[in-house]
């Protein structure tokens, strides 16, 4: 029983110096922009993950491993001076990710290759390099991990810096004068006001006899909304009689306005009456 204990230690002590051999110490160094100012901002609840790609979204055949040591996930932390490193990183295809808080960074895949790659890759784009260098692309979010490998190799050692900061909250609109003149609201307010001081102008200008079905009309209409109110739903659709037409005005000159008026019949051809 001991020895059997014994030769399975063995088996997985064999197989985790296999797994070390083709392991690289995958380095990084963070660096100073805008967003960040001061790398000694960094602490433990900084974590720099890498996250080993399932094989069959690698998209390399020749950077996966085939042991069962390998963890799918490695994580290490950032020092003061900005720099960080994965120690004893097994050979294939790797996610790189920050989980800093308020700031915001790339994504990168990494190719960690074996350890007989000591010649050219044959085919350009292909994701293991040469010389026993990671091979480390941009990753977009949203894109698939096998199209990564089109993305151009970056120098090595990796240095990355934040491209942005997490926004927790919307920031509140300034006052424009443009938006609260294109505001509906804005515009039908301004719309009745303009009516108001338009429309009685308007109206003074017409002759009396439209003044007079304007106002009959008017009336009218409050008619049916009072109606309305009181509960008289009909009396929107009923029709009301035509207004009386509007008197005219009697000629000035008296009597002398009704002979101009006898002569001018008797010059429209008509007999006169005796």
């Amino acid at each position: 029983m001991k020895l059997q204990s014994l030769s399975c230690f063995a088996g997985a002590a064999l197989l985790a110096l296999a797994a070390s051999v083709n392991a690289i110490d995958f380095r990084i160094h963070l660096a100073t922009n805008q967003f960040l100012t001061d790398t000694a901002f960094l602490h433990s609840f900084s974590p720099i993950v890498l996250r080993r790609i399932p094989e069959g979204n690698a998209g390399d055949e020749s950077a996966t491993n085939k042991t069962s040591t390998v963890p799918k996930v490695m994580k290490t932390l950032a020092k003061r001076d900005g720099s960080a490193v994965f120690s004893n990183v097994p050979a294939g295809a790797w996610l790189l990710e920050f989980q800093l808080p308020y700031l915001i960074f790339n994504q990168y895949r990494v190719d960690i290759p074996d350890a007989d790659a000591i010649s050219p890759p044959p085919v350009i784009g292909e994701g293991i390099t040469w010389k026993g260098q990671p091979a480390v692309r941009v990753h977009l979010r949203g894109q698939s991990l096998a199209s990564t490998l089109l993305a151009p190799v970056l120098p090595y050692p990796l240095v990355v810096a934040p491209i942005a900061k997490q926004e927790f909250y919307t920031e509140p609109e300034k006052f424009n004068i443009k938006a609260l003149l294109a505001n509906p609201m804005i515009l039908m307010g301004g719309v009745g006001m303009l009516l108001i001081f338009v429309v009685p102008k308007l109206q003074a200008q017409l002759d009396p006899e439209a003044q007079a079905e304007m106002r009959a009309s008017q009336a009218a209409m409050q008619k049916k909304m009072a109606a309305f109110q009181s509960g008289d739903i009909g009396a929107l659709f009923r029709e009301d009689p035509p207004p009386p037409p509007a008197p005219r005005r009697a000629v000035e000159g008296g009597s002398g306005g009704s002979a101009a008026g006898v002569q001018a019949d008797s010059g429209s051809g008509q007999p006169r009456r005796r």
